[in-house]
């Protein structure tokens, strides 16, 4: 038995002599909990994970998930893979997933809008508006797990929510003699 046990043993020596004592009726497996959860606390920590929260995956740290459905065994939602690819939907085992923190949350989103395309310039369409308007900055910012951008006052275009991204214009395609006029260029074929 490692110090550090023997430390939280002689600690709580006095609750473990209250448990073991006969006249309080426990039995031997309730004694037995009881001195263990003494000993490894962690081993009896809540692990019931709550749905809309995001977690990460406890080997692969560059994975980040969104719960949304919670079964049994295993929560379902959007988020990335261990690989930082965004899907719609992912499944993983509830016991190999911990909480991840706010910046894990922003920075996975943050690369996969860049990833996108979300950039300064580009032509978006914000929620149920019809309105295409320019992002007019580059800067990001979380604000209750809801990606956003253009802070215009504090009140800044959501890019990403629920699941879903804000729809990207399409990039204008510019013909060879276009190309050509717009970048003082020979293009040979």
């Amino acid at each position: 038995m490692g110090k550090k046990y023997i430390k939280i043993l002689k600690k709580d020596f006095k609750q473990i002599k209250e448990v073991l004592n006969p006249e309080n009726g426990h039995s031997a497996h309730h004694i037995i909990t009881e001195i263990t959860k003494n000993i490894i606390p962690e081993l009896f920590e809540d692990k019931n994970l709550k749905p809309n929260n995001w977690y990460k995956h406890k080997i692969h740290s560059g994975l980040v998930y969104y719960s949304e459905i919670i079964e049994e065994k295993y929560i379902t939602g959007y988020g990335f893979t261990s690989y930082l690819e965004y899907w719609d939907k992912v499944n993983y085992y509830k016991n190999q997933l911990v909480p991840a923190s706010k910046k894990e949350v922003f920075d996975a989103l943050k690369n996969e809008a860049i990833k996108r395309g979300y950039q300064k310039g580009r032509e978006c369409l914000f929620g149920l508006s019809e309105e295409k308007r320019k992002l007019e900055t580059n800067d990001f910012y979380l604000r209750d797990y809801r990606l956003c951008i253009n802070d215009n006052n504090n009140c800044g275009d959501v890019i990403f929510q629920d699941g879903k991204w804000a729809e990207l214009a399409e990039l204008p395609t510019l013909t060879k003699i276009e190309a050509e006029e717009k970048y003082s260029i020979k293009i040979i074929d």
